[in-house]
């Protein structure tokens, strides 16, 4: 059984060289969705639970071949944040079988899912609060 994200529980974001500006902080466009190679525009941006079944993230443990580290929230600060009411914001589990702790962040806007690219001022205004709110960890 999947059991629910806690208010306890800390999520990962795993981050690119692109996500970082040159002074090393993290950009919004660390959660911005995108349109995938398929074609299809993403509806959630991937992330982890930390600690969540002995999930721990680390440079072996990284789905991305790529990725320079992680930003790392608290699941209760996130539910907390202040958003406008034309906006919200969840984080669902969506286990996979090679990832148990993988999971969707999904914003609404207007009661719609935002998919691909959003020039919503208050969507990146609430992608800030998310990085403000963040622990940036890098690896060597």
């Amino acid at each position: 059984m999947i059991r629910p994200i806690n208010d306890s529980e800390d999520i990962v974001r795993f981050l690119r060289p692109k996500h970082l500006t040159r002074q090393g902080h993290p950009m919004v466009n660390a959660f911005i969705l995108r349109k995938l190679p398929s074609g299809i525009d993403e509806d959630y941006a991937s992330v982890m639970r930390y600690g969540y079944q002995g999930y721990y993230p680390s440079i072996a443990t990284c789905p991305l071949k790529n990725a320079i580290g992680f930003l790392q929230f608290n699941a209760g600060r996130f539910r907390e944040l202040e958003t406008p009411t034309s906006l919200s914001a969840t984080i669902v589990p969506k286990p996979t079988a090679s990832y148990p702790s993988h999971a969707g962040l999904y914003v609404y806007l207007n009661g719609t899912i935002v998919k691909g690219e959003c020039v919503d001022n208050n969507y990146r205004r609430l992608l800030q609060k998310i990085i403000d709110i963040s622990t940036l960890n890098k690896w060597s």
